[in-house]
């Protein structure tokens, strides 16, 4: 890539400076997607009221989320290449002013948003390739607070690329390759960070990041990995290809249905084989199998699970069944510390971004021109009261402290309780 930036701009013997890929603010997390809106939720249920990018794949999926958050009570705005242009511009708009917490958008969405304090990026959907999951995951934390990158990823993610990149012809090669390291990084369970940082071709030597999933031991082997795949192998045979994973999931749990009665489904040798197993987990793992290519998803408006050849290979002995993993559920919040101190006086911090959301208002400027989350987390846990103090916190100069100090002092002084003498000096 610098070789091909440097032909193409005809620099000669330029100075080439690299920086380091790693973000070690940003907490990388990879499950298998078994419920999207479900998942989804949890996640920024971990982030209340904070900034977050939900990106899909498909405009009509970014629709559907979208207005299933906003009927949940988020702030949601969708953004994508199908809606008019003042509709883009006005939802960019309410997400950079922070009138909306929530975009849900496709890859579209991102280039020249400059919002600092982007808490978390989801992915409901694999990217087609580890450098533009690199690019979109790295919108959140650029404060350098602690963030959350989340990837839902599904077996048919990948057809469904891989579908979209060969009608695309000449480009195809290179980029199916692309996709499917981006498909096999989603598949290992190894440190996230070191990860990244290998496939651009530099040196991780920490030997924990502390801010991945499986660093954070989140994710473990399946007991009986080697029975549970070849049950639900034996299901999908018995099945004959013609159901979706809900059904194998009732089938494999024992579910007591009418739709599984009246099909006999209850009959099945399969029929409760794992019924020590909920239904989510079972779609994970069936989407895990998917994934190791021992399952596939058949075409059509209602795709069905059906048996692949190494699937046929592993119930008949010829193959060793594939290891499977649980996720277990990460705490609510983004672990914190990871880069800047947590926030001492939570409800300090939402009255001051209250006030720097006036005052953005005001001057019609983005919030973050006034004061980074960074120096309103600083306010909130130093407390100053003086504008003496207040030169203290970090990101705060002489011309800051005397255009929109007072504001935030006022604020400061009202929580705690004080008036300081020569505090007044600051000027709104």
């Amino acid at each position: 890539m610098r070789a091909d930036i440097i032909t193409e701009l005809r620099l000669e013997h330029p100075k080439v400076l690299v920086g380091r890929f790693d973000r070690p603010n940003l907490v990388y997390r990879i499950k298998p997607r078994a419920d999207r809106l479900r998942q989804v939720l949890a996640a920024i249920d971990r982030h209340s009221g904070q900034a977050g990018i939900v990106y899909c794949i498909r405009r009509a999926e970014v629709d559907e989320l979208s207005a299933a958050l906003v009927r949940r009570g988020l702030r949601a705005v969708p953004y994508h290449a199908g809606l008019p242009d003042a509709a883009r511009r006005a939802n960019q708009d309410a997400f950079v002013n922070e009138r909306a917490d929530i975009v849900v958008a496709t890859v579209a969405f991102g280039m020249g948003i400059d919002r600092s304090n982007v808490r978390y990026v989801i992915h409901a959907g694999m990217p087609k390739s580890i450098e533009h999951y690199q690019q979109e995951a790295g919108r959140a934390g650029r404060d350098g607070l602690e963030a959350e990158c989340l990837l839902l990823v599904s077996g048919a993610d990948y057809g469904l690329w891989k579908s979209v990149l060969e009608s695309e012809g000449g480009s195809a090669p290179g980029a199916l390759r692309k996709l499917g390291e981006m498909f096999a990084f989603c598949q290992d369970a190894v440190c996230r960070h070191r990860a990244l940082v290998t496939y651009f071709g530099q040196e991780y030597t920490a030997p924990s990041c502390g801010a991945c999933d499986v660093c954070l031991g989140e994710i473990a082997g399946v007991q009986g990995s080697d029975a549970v795949a070849t049950k639900i192998l034996a299901c999908v045979a018995e099945l004959r290809g013609r159901f979706g994973a809900g059904q194998v999931a009732d089938v494999l749990t024992g579910a007591s249905t009418e739709r599984l009665r009246a099909m006999r489904h209850d009959r099945l040798a399969a029929y409760g084989t794992l019924r020590h197993a909920a239904k989510h987990e079972l779609r994970g793992w069936i989407e895990q199998m998917i994934g190791h290519g021992h399952l596939a998803r058949s075409d059509g408006e209602y795709p069905t699970v059906i048996l692949t050849e190494s699937g046929r290979q592993v119930l008949r002995g010829e193959l060793a069944p594939p290891p499977l993993r649980s996720v277990r559920t990460p705490p609510r919040r983004s672990r914190p510390g990871l880069v800047e101190r947590g926030v001492e006086a939570p409800d300090l911090f939402e009255a001051l971004r209250a006030v720097r959301r006036a005052l953005a208002a005001e001057r019609g400027v983005p919030p973050y021109v006034v004061f980074s989350d960074a120096s309103l987390r600083d306010m909130a846990r130093l407390r100053p009261t003086t504008p003496g103090t207040l030169l203290e916190v970090k990101g705060v100069g002489e011309w800051k402290c005397n255009e929109f100090g007072e504001r935030f002092l006022a604020v400061i002084r009202a929580y705690s309780g004080s008036a300081a003498p020569g505090a007044g000096t600051a000027r709104a």
